[in-house]
């Protein structure tokens, strides 16, 4: 997987990073401490999102990802920039009575298939942001179960990788146990890749008549592509050949920016470098930064003007 790594994300203009988020839900709580349902929850961040800034346009169930049937929970748009957000609500049973409304949750268990599923949504997020779909992303689960923030009470658990426990960082290709039953994993037997690495932190929604609330925004704005399935038949000269042409690329658009000692979006780098499609120069200077080769980040292009992201070497 080519991928561009990041900790704790890529510092963005304010006009690009549409939200704050702990403000968005601090006024939300506020006003929505609980909710009924997942779809509850979409609807009221989509108010919140539009009341905190009219600018923005809110899309729900939006089917962007690449050849799939599986649709973006929340699609923001703003200035050409558009931002994608996956949701969860976790829950666990309880009846609470909030201003005349009853709000009956019931325990949705199987906590090791819905840590699976987030960490799934980060992986659709970076593979969205690596297609252009997106720019940044994020995945935000709320939820009044401690079994996520405290994870689970004993080691060797057959959903031990998939963990969200508080303070966990979540990198690299995670994997069921190897004791897991079929039942389990059934639909969801691939393992999670992640390109970037994130730190799981909860911090409280809010507190209602005794129980508590918890969110866990794991912001992404880390691009990843997954490579082809393997042709065996494919004779070794076209691997070798497709080799040395990504490592030309590298060499051409490293060269490039080290010879101008400027900052190019990926493209004008495709259309000055004749490197096409654009995709192949978004996938090398991605691996490039990885690699601390040149850096990359949301400013303004030397070439045609425009704010987006942009790659240099440092001084």
């Amino acid at each position: 997987m080519l991928y561009a790594q990041a900790f704790g994300g890529t510092k963005y203009g304010s006009e690009f990073k549409l939200i704050n988020i702990e403000q968005l839900l601090k006024s939300l709580a506020a006003r929505r401490p609980i909710f009924h349902s997942e779809a509850d929850l979409q609807h009221e961040i989509a108010i919140e999102l539009i009341k905190s800034n009219p600018a923005i346009q809110c899309r729900l169930e939006v089917p962007i990802f690449p050849g799939k049937n599986a649709a973006l929970d929340l699609c923001l748009r703003k200035h050409g920039s558009v931002m994608g957000i996956e949701l969860k609500y976790l829950s666990k049973a309880c009846f609470v009575e909030h201003e005349g409304e009853n709000f009956r949750l019931k325990s949705q268990g199987a906590q090791d298939i819905r840590r699976y599923d987030t960490l799934k949504d980060v992986q659709r997020i970076e593979e969205l942001i690596g297609h252009g779909r997106i720019s940044p992303g994020g995945v935000l689960c709320i939820s009044n179960d401690p079994a996520y923030w405290n994870g689970p009470m004993r080691t060797g658990t057959c959903d031990e990788d998939f963990a969200l426990k508080e303070s966990k960082e979540l990198s690299g290709t995670m994997c069921w146990a190897a004791k897991t039953g079929p039942g389990t994993q059934k639909g969801r037997e691939k393992p999670i890749a992640l390109a970037g690495r994130y730190r799981a932190n909860w911090k409280t929604f809010s507190k209602i008549e005794g129980h508590e609330f918890r969110y866990l925004w794991i912001e992404v704005t880390v691009g990843a592509v997954p490579p082809p399935a393997k042709d065996n038949s494919a004779p070794e000269s076209t691997a070798r050949r497709q080799f040395v042409e990504r490592e030309t690329h590298a060499s051409k658009i490293l060269g490039f920016i080290d010879r101008k000692g400027r900052q190019f979006c990926d493209d004008c780098l495709s259309n000055t470098l004749d490197i096409k499609p654009r995709q192949t120069v978004n996938l090398v200077c991605n691996k490039l930064q990885v690699e601390r080769a040149i850096e990359r980040d949301h400013r303004t292009c030397d070439s045609c003007g425009r704010t987006k992201i942009v790659n240099f070497t440092s001084p």
